[in-house]
């Protein structure tokens, strides 16, 4: 009933909007199938590990014309959630309550000439949103002159993250700010974003202050498009007894080329530092993980030519950070990959890549190196109307032995089945 009240709510506010014909709707629906074994631990052993299953989302953006240069903007989904499931969101501010009615969008922007304000629950972003990305209420400034600055401030949690009730904690923000150009032959953006966590260590609540700087940028050249990524994390978390400093440099760049209307190549490479002392930890991102780029969304590793609906949670066979931190085991890596993609026909698309990493500090019980390998079919069956079928593979030898040998761990592999409306 209260769901229903939720949208009788939202209908009401918008019906004005329709009847004035200042109101836009656009928006989503998808469809996936999973199969896959030995994703978790890369240990065939455990049966657990193995996936099968469906998932669906209904995601519905409208966006309401109040004035000129002035906009009320709402995103949400309706049932997403595993088939046979209670329907809870697998990722959204109402995460885990059982809703099938989630809104992680709404708010107001404000675009005035050179300046853009955007306040209310919004996605910020800095770079190609590797290194920063959040999803969170907050404001979002922009001064659009040739040279285009951004300032975000994000409020995460109130009174601290992990416990409210506790009035001597403090409250998480984040905050980001960019400054780029951006001309016909090329593109450049220098950032920096931090996470102020003040809560009050002396009763047990760590403070976490990751912050990360660095430079993006993007050019082409003749038939070459190229872009990359050089990115630094520093500050600290204190649990009150130990201090513990982040550390990691990361980047990544990526090339492609067309060699005719039907093929293009791709070509990256990835480096990321490790860890050196025992009162380091490897950082690799600030904010929201969720659909962050990595080797599995195709958004670090050719992220331009395929964009499918990896789930993080179960679709990364070297953990949360990926091809910066394989399996969390701050080792950092070094490697890179090629890609080609193919188009037979105007509405198939072939996709295929294969990408090399090695630890690029040897870390003992961690990762050694592994072959990750990935083929795509995408076909529209009509307009905004696609089919796509994946395959994702890993292989892995992990340090764990003794005297510092590699033992193969088991491949993990998946198959994934997704149909995609975009309205």
């Amino acid at each position: 009933m209260k769901k229903l009240l939720v949208i009788l709510m939202v209908l009401a506010f918008v019906a004005p909007a329709m009847a004035a014909d200042n109101l836009s709707i656009k928006g989503q629906y998808y469809v996936s199938g999973w199969g896959g074994e030995n994703f978790k631990d890369l240990d065939s052993d455990n049966k657990a590990d193995n996936l099968s299953y469906w998932t669906q989302r209904m995601r519905i953006q409208p966006q309401i014309k109040v004035a000129d240069g002035v906009t009320a903007n709402l995103r949400f989904d309706f049932a997403e959630y595993d088939w046979g499931g209670t329907g809870d969101g697998t990722y959204r501010p109402t995460a885990g309550t059982d809703q099938q009615f989630q809104v992680d969008r709404a708010f107001v922007d404000i675009d005035k000439g050179i300046i853009d304000i955007k306040v209310g629950q919004q996605f910020f972003s800095v770079g190609q949103a590797q290194v920063f990305r959040d999803n969170n209420a907050g404001f979002l400034f922009t001064l659009k002159t040739p040279v285009t600055v951004k300032a975000g401030y994000v409020k995460v949690a109130e009174n601290g993250n992990t416990d409210e009730s506790d009035l001597n904690a403090e409250d998480l923000d984040r905050y980001m700010l960019s400054v780029g150009f951006k001309s016909d032959a090329f593109s450049i953006e220098g950032f920096y974003a931090m996470q102020a966590d003040g809560q009050d260590a002396a009763v047990g609540n760590p403070k976490d202050e990751p912050n990360v700087f660095g430079v993006y940028a993007s050019s082409k050249i003749g038939p070459v498009n190229i872009k990359g990524e050089l990115a630094f994390f520093g500050g600290k978390t204190d649990d009150s007894v130990t201090e513990t400093d982040y550390v990691g440099t990361q980047f990544n760049g990526e090339g492609w080329m067309k060699m005719s209307d039907a093929l293009t190549l791709g070509v990256e490479l990835i480096y990321s530092t490790g860890t050196k002392e025992n009162n380091e930890i490897k950082r690799a991102y600030i904010g929201d993980p969720f659909a962050r780029k990595s080797i599995s969304t195709g958004g670090a590793v050719f992220g331009d030519y395929y964009d499918g609906n990896w789930k993080p949670s179960t679709g990364t066979p070297l953990g949360t950070d990926d091809v910066f931190d394989p399996l969390d085991g701050n080792t950092g890596a070094l490697g890179g990959g090629v890609a080609v993609q193919f188009k037979p026909m105007a509405d198939l698309t072939l996709t295929a890549y294969v990408h090399y990493l090695a630890a690029a500090e040897d870390l003992d019980a961690s990762f050694d190196n592994g072959l990750l390998y990935q083929a795509v079919i995408s076909y529209m069956l009509a307009p905004n109307t696609m089919l796509q079928a994946a395959y994702l593979g890993a292989d892995v030898n992990i340090t764990d032995n003794a005297d510092g040998s590699s033992n193969n761990a088991d491949t993990a592999n998946a198959m994934w089945l997704n149909l995609t409306v975009n309205f």
